[in-house]
């Protein structure tokens, strides 16, 4: 791989005096200092219970050890979604640990829907409603999933520090006869991916129809910044993007199983409706970070042939099954018993694919 810009890293970084802002958490430090002193010192770690704070800024690699040690809940209020209001914000804070502490009128729509599901050990399905709410959506449908990566250190012109950089995506057109096809584009050798990335996008998804995700916002972010650095594809890159039809909300409205725990992520939403399609059947990839980490490898000069063969069959495996996931949810919420025969039928061979991806061994197994 070439290395981009030819070596020349002038203007990479920008030089900022920060002097004011040190100087002035300067009599903080020694405090700073002598508490973590304090917890290496103590025999018996922090009694610090366990909550979202575990994972503000960022996901705190003790929080598993902490969780062990803490009793199991069966109706832990973490599970109630969004930010508390005052009132139960202030219950939790004295003490209270499940979700039946907390009354009715203290919670959101979405919190008590949570509560009464989790009390009553039953789902909530207003498949009507689901059904309405997707019934505005024009054929074809185009269920859509992209992946990036987001080095620190910008590894392309026109890239800034941690941009969200598309390299692949996974399409499952879906007609109103209950055809359903399947498209991917994947680019990790060393070139930036984002104009292949782009073209291929629009010439995947055509002029009209409802363009499915899960999760607006990333899709539709992703959309506009492509927009932007290629003017050519900016209309097309931008009527795609407000063609997005969020399939997340949908569900939030009017879907909730227990088994959830207060989340409405595809991977929480899908052994509820469709436990016949499973991420954690997957070899190798099974979330976003796992496929960061895959593209990151396979930019490396270090990756050998056998190695990038192996991680591309992962990375289009797992996104194929986001969006093939995608299908089958909206096949449930709009009762379409042979979308859904199609999408359980693609999984098997998906699943059939992995097995043998893996080796005699693991086929046999």
């Amino acid at each position: 791989m070439d290395i981009p810009g030819g070596g020349d890293y002038r203007g990479l970084f920008k030089e900022a005096d920060v002097t004011a802002q040190v100087e002035a958490r300067a009599a903080q430090v020694p405090g700073w200092i002598e508490a973590a002193a304090a917890t290496l010192r103590s025999p018996e770690p922090p009694t610090v219970p366990t909550g979202k704070h575990c994972e503000d800024p960022y996901p705190c690699p003790f929080h598993k050890g902490c969780s062990a040690a803490e009793p199991k809940l069966e109706r832990p209020i973490s599970w109630l979604p969004g930010q508390l209001r005052k009132p139960a914000k202030a219950l939790r804070d004295a003490g209270a640990l499940q979700m039946d502490e907390v009354p009715d009128e203290f919670l959101s729509e979405a919190q008590l829907r949570v509560k009464t599901q989790t009390l009553a050990g039953e789902a909530y399905f207003d498949q009507a409603g689901a059904a309405s709410a997707l019934s505005e959506c024009e054929y074809p449908l185009y269920f859509l999933d992209f992946e990036t990566v987001n080095p620190a250190i910008p590894l392309w012109a026109g890239t800034r520090p941690y941009a969200q950089v598309p390299f692949q995506f996974s399409v499952h057109t879906v007609r109103q006869d209950g055809s359903m096809a399947h498209q991917d584009f994947l680019r990790a050798d060393g070139e930036d991916p984002s104009s292949a990335f782009a073209e291929a996008l629009v010439d995947t998804v055509g002029p009209s129809g409802a363009v499915v995700v899960y999760n607006a916002g990333f899709e539709g972010g992703r959309l506009k910044e492509l927009a932007s650095r290629f003017p050519q594809l900016a209309d097309r890159l931008l009527a795609i993007a407000g063609r997005l039809f969020d399939l997340q909300p949908v569900a939030k409205a009017h879907y909730y199983h227990p088994l959830q725990q207060g989340s409405w992520s595809i991977k929480k939403v899908l052994p509820c409706l469709v436990p016949e399609l499973q991420y954690d059947a997957l070899g190798g990839v099974q979330d976003g970070g796992m496929a960061i980490d895959a593209c990151m490898e396979l930019l490396s000069p270090a990756c050998t042939f056998e190695r990038r063969a192996d991680l591309e069959g992962q990375l289009r495996r797992y996104c194929r099954l986001d969006t093939l996931a995608m299908v089958g949810i909206w096949a449930r919420f709009v009762g379409a018993d042979r979308l859904l025969e199609a999408v359980l039928a693609a999984g098997r061979v998906g699943a059939e694919v992995e097995r043998t991806s893996r080796g005699p061994k693991a086929a046999a197994t």
